[in-house]
C-alpha cells in the first residue's frame, strides 16, 4: 500500500511539471521490491527511490510558515508535504499548483487520490502545519543546455546544439515570464510614444496661440507616460531578477546532479575538475540576461513603435523604415558569425590561463625546489598571448559593428532632416509635427545603437551557455536496469573473456580475464605495475561500460543491472578516491539515507579512529577542509577505509589501501577484512605479504592477463614469493 502511496504522489508531481514518463517505470517489476516503510522518514524514501526512475529528485525540507509562503509565491510547486502517521495510515498532499496566495492541493492516502482542493495559503498551512514532518520539493535534473548528456555513447549520431539552441533551451521553461517582461516592454514603448506625442500637441497649440488648460494636460499626460515607463521598467526588473535567480539555481543544481552521474571514462577524459570551472560562466549568463530580456526586447519595441508613428505622419518615413531595418540586417549578418567565434576562442584561451594556474598551484612543492625555473612564466606567456590574439580580433569585430552604426547613423540623421525640411516646406508636414518626428526619430535611432551596442553582451551570453553546454554533453549512466535482489550475502561474480580497452589506446589493458568469485571470497590481485590490476578493480566495480565478454554479479550481466544500485551495495577505496570538504560525518556517509550516524561510528570504531575523532572539538561534524589536509595522512587513510566498511557492503574493492598505515594497525586491519564473521566479499589489490598469505585466491596479474591464480602458498611454491609479491621473475 505505501509502495502504491508513493507511486501515485511520483505521478502526481509528474503531471503537475508537464512530465511524460512511461508508466512502467513506475511498476515493481522495473525498479525491484520496495523496501517496507514503517514510518514518515522511510515513506519519504520510498517516493525519492521512485522518483529516481522518472529522473525526478527531491530536496528534503523541514519547513517554517515564511519558508512555506516563501516557496508557494516563487511559485516553486509541486511540493509534496508529508504529515505524521495516523495509526497504520500514511497520507500525503501534493500542492500541484499555485496562483497567488492561492493553492491546489491533492491528497493522496493509502485508499488512492482524493479531489483536488483550492484554497488560501493560510488555510492550508493551519490544517496541517502543526502534524508536517517533511516537505519534499521536486526537482527535474536533466541537462538542459546539452543534446547529447542523457546516457548516449560518445559517437551519439546527434549535432551537438549551437549556443543559440542552447540558450533557447535554458530559457524555454521562462517562457511565461519572458513574456510577462514583453508584455512590460510593449507598454513601456507605448508610454514612450506620450512625450513626442504631447510636445506635438503642445506646439501646436502654441503656434494657434496658447491656451493653458490644454497645455497642462498635456504637459500632465507626458509627466504621466514617463513616470508610467519608470514604473514598468521596475516590475520587468523584478521578473528579471527572478529568472536570474532560478537560472543560477537550476545549473547549480544541474550541476550537482550531473557530477557523479558521468562516465567514469568520460570523467577522466576530460579533466572533469577542470571542466567545473566552466560554471562561473552561470554567474556571466545572470548577467548577460538582464540585457538580453531588458534592453533589447524594449529598444525593439521601441524602435518598431516609433516606425509606425513615424509612418502616419508621411508615407515617406516608410522608406526610412524599410532603410534602417536593411541596414541593422546587413550589420548584424556580415559581423555575428566573426563575432561569436572570436568571442568563444578568446574564452578558451582565458580558461587554458585558469587551468595552467591551478596546475600550478597542485605541484606547488615541485615549483617550490625549482624557484630559478622560467616554465611558469613561459607556459602562461603563451596561454596569454593566444588569449590576446582572439580579443583583439573579438574587439576588432566589435570596432567594426560601432563604426558601422556610427556611420549608418550619421547619414540616416542627415537624410531625415532634409526630408523632415522638405516636407514641411511643402506644407506635407506641419511644424509640430516635424518636431515631434525628430523625437521620435532620436528615439528610434537611440534604440537601433542599443541593438548594436548590445550584440556583445549577446556574444558573451552565447559563449557561457556553449561553455556550459559542453560540460552537459558529457556522457551520462543510464539510472535504468535491474535491481539485485535483497541479500545479506557476499556479492557472486562470474567473469568471462572479459576485455577492456581505454578509449585513447588502441591495445588492450585487460585480456581474456576469466573469474569464478563466490560470495565471501577474500581475494588480492596483485602484479607488476601496469599489469591491469587497477583497472580490474574498476570494472568489477562497474566503472567502465565500454567492455568485451561477459561479467555477471549474483548471475546477473552487468549490462542488465541498474549501476547506480548495484553501487549502492559495493564499498570502495580505490586509487581515484579522496576526501571532499564537508564534515568527517559526511564523508563517511556520503549522503546514503541507508547510513544513520550509528553506522557510521560503527565504521569509525572498526577502523579504530573513533578515539581520534572523539577527540576533536566537534566529533563527527568536524569539518574536514582541502581534501584533508587538516589531518592527518594515516587519519585520513582510515576514514577512506572506513568510508568503504559503512553499510555493510556486499562487495568490498581496495586499491593499495596499506598506505600512510603503520604495520601493527596493518595486521589488525587485515584481520578485520578477512574475519569470516563478515560476509562480504574483498576484492583487493594488494602486494602485502600478510595480506596475501590471508586471502582465499591470489590472482598474479601480467601484461594485462591473469598469469596465475591460487592460494599464497600453492603461489610461492611455484613462483617464489618474490613473484607473488609483484615481481615478473620467479626467485626460488
Amino acid at each position: 500500500m505505501a509502495f502504491a502511496l508513493s507511486r501515485s504522489v511520483n505521478e502526481l508531481v509528474a503531471r503537475a511539471l508537464g512530465l511524460e514518463i512511461e508508466p512502467r517505470r513506475w511498476d515493481p517489476g522495473f525498479i525491484g521490491a520496495p523496501p517496507p516503510v514503517a514510518d514518515v522518514d522511510a515513506l519519504a524514501s520510498a517516493i525519492e527511490a521512485i522518483g529516481k526512475q522518472g529522473e525526478l529528485s527531491y530536496l528534503r525540507r523541514t519547513l517554517g510558515r515564511a519558508e512555506f509562503e516563501q516557496l508557494v509565491c516563487d511559485g516553486a510547486v509541486p511540493i509534496v508535504l508529508l504529515p505524521e502517521r495516523v495509526g497504520d495510515a500514511f497520507e500525503a498532499h501534493v500542492i500541484v499548483r499555485a496562483k497567488g496566495r492561492k493553492i491546489t492541493v491533492t491528497s493522496v492516502t493509502m485508499r488512492g487520490v482524493g479531489e483536488e482542493v483550492t484554497g488560501s495559503l493560510e488555510s492550508v498551512w493551519q490544517r496541517l502545519a502543526s502534524r508536517v514532518v517533511y516537505a519534499l520539493i521536486p526537482v527535474r535534473l536533466t541537462p538542459v543546455l546539452s543534446a547529447r548528456g542523457d546516457g548516449l555513447i560518445h559517437d551519439d549520431p546527434r549535432e551537438p546544439l549551437t549556443p543559440v539552441q542552447r540558450l533557447g533551451q535554458l530559457l524555454h521553461s521562462e517562457r511565461r515570464d519572458i513574456e510577462l517582461i514583453y508584455l512590460y516592454a510593449v507598454l513601456v514603448g507605448l508610454f514612450g510614444l506620450t512625450v513626442p506625442l504631447a510636445v506635438q500637441g503642445i506646439t501646436q497649440l502654441v503656434q494657434g496661440g496658447l491656451v493653458l488648460q490644454p497645455v497642462i494636460l498635456l504637459i500632465l499626460f507626458a509627466i504621466a507616460g514617463t513616470l508610467g515607463t519608470g514604473l514598468i521598467g521596475l516590475l520587468q526588473e523584478s521578473v528579471v531578477e527572478t529568472i536570474q535567480q532560478r537560472i543560477f539555481a537550476r545549473l547549480a543544481f544541474e550541476f550537482a546532479y550531473l557530477v557523479p552521474r558521468v562516465r567514469f571514462e568520460a570523467a577522466q577524459a576530460s579533466n572533469l575538475p577542470l571542466q567545473m570551472n566552466r560554471f562561473f560562466e552561470a554567474v556571466l549568463i545572470q548577467k548577460s540576461l538582464s540585457k538580453l530580456l531588458l534592453d533589447v526586447p524594449t529598444a525593439t519595441l521601441q524602435v518598431l513603435f516609433g516606425l509606425t508613428l513615424l509612418s502616419f505622419y508621411n508615407p515617406s518615413f516608410i522608406v526610412f523604415a524599410l532603410v534602417l531595418i536593411l541596414g541593422v540586417y546587413v550589420i548584424f549578418r556580415l559581423t555575428y558569425s566573426r563575432g561569436l567565434e572570436t568571442s568563444i576562442m578568446e574564452s578558451k584561451y582565458k580558461y587554458n590561463v585558469l587551468e595552467w594556474l591551478q596546475a600550478m598551484a597542485r605541484s606547488i612543492a615541485a615549483f617550490k625546489f625549482s624557484t630559478r625555473s622560467t616554465l611558469p612564466i613561459e607556459n602562461m606567456d603563451g596561454h596569454v598571448a593566444n588569449y590576446l590574439k582572439y580579443r583583439r580580433k573579438h574587439f576588432k569585430v566589435l570596432v567594426t559593428q560601432s563604426l558601422s552604426l556610427i556611420v549608418f547613423k550619421t547619414l540616416l540623421t542627415g537624410g531625415l532632416l532634409i526630408l523632415g525640411t522638405t516636407l514641411v516646406v511643402d506644407r506635407s508636414l506641419s511644424l509640430g509635427q516635424f518636431v515631434a518626428a525628430e523625437l521620435v526619430i532620436v528615439t528610434v535611432l537611440a534604440g537601433v545603437e542599443k541593438l548594436i551596442r548590445s550584440l556583445a553582451t549577446i556574444y558573451d551570453l552565447l559563449t557561457s551557455v556553449e561553455k556550459v553546454g559542453h560540460v552537459m554533453d558529457l556522457p551520462v549512466e543510464e539510472i535504468r536496469g535491474l535491481q539485485l535482489p535483497e541479500s545479506t550475502d557476499g556479492l557472486a561474480i562470474v567473469a568471462r573473456g572479459l576485455c577492456f580497452t581505454y578509449p585513447d589506446q588502441t591495445s588492450p589493458t585487460l585480456s581474456d580475464i576469466n573469474l569464478d568469485i563466490r560470495p565471501g571470497d577474500r581475494i588480492a590481485v596483485t602484479g607488476v605495475d601496469g599489469s591491469g590490476q587497477t583497472t580490474l578493480l574498476r570494472l568489477l566495480g562497474a566503472l567502465h561500460d565500454e567492455f568485451e565478454g561477459s561479467l555477471t554479479y549474483d548471475g546477473v550481466t552487468l549490462r542488465s543491472i541498474n549501476r547506480a544500485a548495484l553501487r549502492e551495495q559495493i564499498g570502495q577505496v580505490l586509487s581515484t578516491t579522496d576526501l571532499f570538504d564537508g564534515t568527517i560525518e559526511e564523508n563517511i556517509s556520503v549522503g546514503r539515507r541507508f547510513v544513520d550516524r550509528a553506522a557510521v561510528l560503527k565504521a569509525l570504531r572498526d577502523v579504530d579512529v573513533d578515539d581520534v575523532v572523539q577527540g576533536m572539538p566537534n566529533g563527527v561534524q568536524t569539518t574536514i577542509t582541502n581534501g584533508g589536509a587538516n589531518l592527518s595522512s594515516a587519519v585520513a587513510s582510515k576514514l577512506l577505509v572506513a568510508q568503504g566498511l559503512v553499510g555493510q557492503p556486499r562487495l568490498l574493492l581496495l586499491d593499495d589501501f596499506f598506505q600512510n598505515l603503520d604495520d601493527e594497525y596493518r595486521t589488525r586491519l587485515i584481520r578485520l577484512l578477512t574475519d569470516r564473521a563478515t560476509t562480504h566479499t574483498v576484492i583487493a589489490v594488494s602486494h602485502d605479504p600478510e595480506f596475501l598469505a590471508a586471502c582465499d585466491l591470489i590472482i598474479v596479474m601480467e601484461g594485462g592477463h591473469i598469469r596465475e591464480q591460487g592460494t599464497y602458498a600453492e603461489l610461492a611454491s611455484r613462483l617464489g614469493r618474490a613473484s607473488v609479491h609483484g615481481m615478473s621473475v620467479p626467485v626460488s
